[in-house]
């Protein structure tokens, strides 16, 4: 945490660092709704082989 989320609304930005066929990497900011950086993180995540519901 960068700073305290003061205001109503925060907003998240995920950019893809990197992608292969099973892992993904995102680099995550977030900001109030005065555009001050309130946080960021880095996520990585496994990609399975299965749909999610309501997607086809």
């Amino acid at each position: 945490m960068l700073k305290e989320g003061n205001g109503k609304t925060l907003i998240a930005v995920a950019k893809e660092v990197s992608s292969s066929h099973k892992i993904a990497n995102y680099n995550v900011e977030v900001f109030n709704e005065h555009k001050d950086h309130i946080a960021q993180l880095s996520i990585t995540g496994y990609k399975k082989n299965e749909t999610i519901l309501g997607e086809q």
